[in-house]
């Protein structure tokens, strides 16, 4: 078993491995371990899914609808906006065989499929005139499906080794360290305007090669002809955007287009990755003339298309809307830009390796610490002994790789819980690499807000992690509520509930300092 787990992580790791196939020895690996909802989800993957409601995220793809007309395809006009975003983005049943095959005989950078005739006949009675329609979506957004159902694979296998203390022992006896690093694959889109190709080639070059990094950028993935807007609305889907921001690509229609794409996500500030070319954006009267600007090209398509008949239009009113969204959240897109702790130019390819390094995605970048530790015992030479109590340093620095453990599974949580819940909304502000502020929206209205920060409560420099609900300190200063910091226990560093609603004077894991923090701080005031 050890073995076949193994082999289905190298096969996950593989992006030309045959998807059918790597489902077929996940599914035997799946019933053997008496795994019921792995083995659903691959039998629907296989089969194609009987119904939306099983449907995971990753299959709700973004495109255009067409219609056929006069031996061509043209794109639907809907009267009603919501009508157009209803059919912005649409759910995929189908097996992953037909996925695989579409996007294999896919032409152009898109892929077409039939809608249901039911519907083609809701459309059909409201349109002009009768005929069929299509579902247009970029190849790219097909390959992420691909690449999704191969990550969630190699994620559960991971899950599985963690599980078995023999299957990892064999593992270490067997297979070398660099061997048996298990990576997740990153989607990354690289966002620029055309006047910054040369930056944007140095990105791309020091990051093409990685195994575990799928660069998406325009001049590779659009086919000759293909549609730009289409490739455009699959940027949402990205794991991350390297956004390089100039000049020219604040001015940008298309680039200003990708960056509405990206804010969709709630929590984009987490997934972008600027690097910023033009300083100028750090000044408040430089990003009013950006907002400025768009309002200027909001009001000159304006007064043109007046002049325009409507039936003449075309498309032009979709334009016009973009310009006016742009203009509604070019302010906000740079606020957050501007108020993040961006790397010099020079230094974005080091900046996002460390980022990709830390959430998993380039395995582990202490190994080579660890290879010259290995150093001293080859040569026979004793290794430094710690002190039986450990220093200020180390138990500050176990306080604050505990904080950032318990705000990325905290964090986690809240979006788990958004996403489960419709009337909940959570918006989580990392200030700075010290406080993380949380706040919880029950149907619009704030139901809950909380404050987790590193401070030293009793001086002396050494770290406490603290919280607060008192939103009055959120914007400076502290109060505490609550309290973790360390303690030397049994031979090793433990979390403490020094001041804790329920767990005080006790010692805890990261795990169960989240599970109180989220039980007894926050689920509480929200379901009451």
């Amino acid at each position: 078993m050890e073995q076949s787990v193994y082999e289905l992580q190298q096969m996950a790791l593989d992006k030309n491995a045959d998807i059918e196939e790597l489902l077929r020895k996940a599914y035997l690996i799946a019933v053997s371990t008496n795994q019921k909802d792995i083995e659903k989800w691959i039998l629907n993957e296989q089969n194609g899914y009987q119904s939306v409601d099983d449907l995971p995220e990753y299959r709700f793809l973004r495109g255009e609808l067409k219609a056929y007309n006069f031996g061509r395809w043209i794109p639907t006009q809907f009267s009603k906006q919501e009508q157009a975003e209803a059919f912005s983005k649409l759910p995929f049943t189908e097996s992953i065989s037909g996925i695989v095959e579409a996007y294999q005989n896919s032409s152009n950078g898109s892929a077409s499929y039939s809608i249901t005739d039911a519907l083609t006949q809701a459309l059909n009675k409201n349109g002009s005139f009768v005929t069929v329609y299509n579902y247009f979506v970029s190849t790219g957004q097909l390959k992420q499906v691909i690449s999704s159902v191969q990550n969630k694979i190699l994620h559960w296998t991971i899950e599985l080794e963690k599980n078995s203390q023999a299957m990892k022992k064999e593992i270490e006896e067997t297979k070398s360290v660099k061997e048996r690093e298990v990576l997740m694959k990153a989607n990354i889109f690289l966002s620029y305007c055309w006047n910054d190709s040369s930056e944007a080639d140095k990105i791309y070059d020091y990051l093409k090669n990685s195994q575990n990094v799928e660069l998406h950028r325009d001049t590779i993935d659009i086919g000759k002809w293909g549609s730009i807007k289409e490739y455009m609305q699959s940027i949402s889907n990205m794991d991350y955007t390297i956004l390089l921001i100039s000049d020219s690509y604040l001015k940008s229609a298309n680039c200003m287009y990708e960056v509405l794409e990206v804010m969709r996500d709630r929590n984009y500030r987490d997934k972008i990755f600027p690097a910023v070319i033009y300083s100028g954006i750090y000044s408040p009267v430089t990003r009013a003339k950006y907002v400025k600007h768009w309002q200027d090209e909001f009001k000159e398509l304006e007064n043109t298309l007046k002049e325009i008949n409507v039936q003449n239009l075309g498309k032009l009113n979709e334009d016009l809307k973009r310009r006016q969204d742009i203009s509604s959240n070019i302010a906000e897109f740079l606020d957050v830009v501007s108020d993040m702790n961006n790397p010099n130019i020079e230094d974005v390819c080091i900046a996002i390796e460390e980022k990709l390094s830390q959430k998993g995605f380039l395995g582990n970048k202490n190994s080579q610490i660890n290879d010259a530790n290995d150093i001293f015992a080859s040569l026979g030479i004793s290794k430094t002994k710690y002190h039986s109590e450990p220093t200020d340093l180390e138990v500050n620095q176990f306080v604050k790789d505990s904080f950032n453990q318990i705000v990325e599974l905290l964090s986690q949580l809240c979006q788990r819980y958004q996403t489960k819940n419709a009337w909940m909304q959570v918006q989580i502000e990392q200030v700075d690499t010290r406080t993380v502020i949380y706040q919880f929206y029950k149907n619009g209205q704030l139901a809950r807000g909380l404050k987790l920060f590193l401070s030293s409560m009793f001086g002396g420099g050494i770290e406490n992690i603290g919280l607060s609900d008192n939103i009055m300190s959120f914007g400076s200063g502290n109060s505490w509520n609550g309290m973790y910091d360390a303690k030397f226990i049994d031979g090793e560093l433990k979390l403490y509930a020094t001041m804790s609603l329920m767990n005080s004077q006790k010692a805890m894991t990261v795990k169960e300092v989240v599970a109180d923090i989220w039980e007894h701080y926050i689920q509480m005031y929200l379901e009451r």
